[in-house]
């Protein structure tokens, strides 16, 4: 009986870490980090043009280029890109696993078996770790690439999705954490 106590925390535990990877997942996949309208002058006279850009991609109007197509022309950035993209694909790992886990202990639970408190720390430490791989990402992106090249620009869905996800994963973390000492 013992088991059904720590259900409510890893259940909430495990909607906060999942719903956080999806947003994760979202914001590293789409094109929405930054994004801006700007006035081009030209002989035909002046029109304005959106662009937006991701971690992968950038787009003026509707039509988008990869950015890996283009590292002639990001060559300073292209590094710090790159960082950047490993770093939020880690995050996104440890995120998954951190959703395995917690999937897991709730399976133990509802079979009436304990789980070992063990799996609920292994569980709130790759939430940590996806929430600190997250921050690095987010500091590289910050400072090596838009104080450098989008200055001018308006952070976007993506990105907030990206820092939205950073905050609940290692609340869910820590609600699974709780468990352990609900289970004693």
């Amino acid at each position: 009986m013992g088991c059904l106590k720590t259900l409510p925390l890893l259940i909430g535990g495990s909607v906060f870490i999942i719903v956080g990877v999806i947003q994760h997942i979202v914001g590293l996949a789409t094109n929405h980090w930054v994004y801006g309208t700007f006035t081009y002058k030209g002989h035909l006279g002046a029109k304005e043009v959106d662009k937006h850009a991701g971690l992968w991609e950038r787009c003026i109007d509707s039509r988008c280029k990869r950015l890996d197509d283009e590292k002639h022309l990001w060559d300073d950035m292209s590094t710090a890109m790159e960082a950047t993209r490993a770093m939020f694909i880690l995050a996104m790992l440890f995120g998954l696993a951190a959703a395995v886990l917690v999937i897991l202990s709730i399976i133990f639970a509802l079979l009436g078996k304990t789980a070992q408190r063990l799996l609920y720390m292994i569980c709130f430490g790759c939430s940590l770790i996806a929430f600190l791989f997250i921050l690095i990402g987010f500091i590289i992106y910050g400072v090596e690439i838009y104080d450098e090249y989008y200055q001018d620009y308006h952070l976007g869905y993506s990105f907030t999705m990206s820092i939205v996800a950073g905050v609940i994963i290692p609340l869910g973390g820590g609600e699974v954490f709780l468990a352990t000492f609900v289970q004693q």
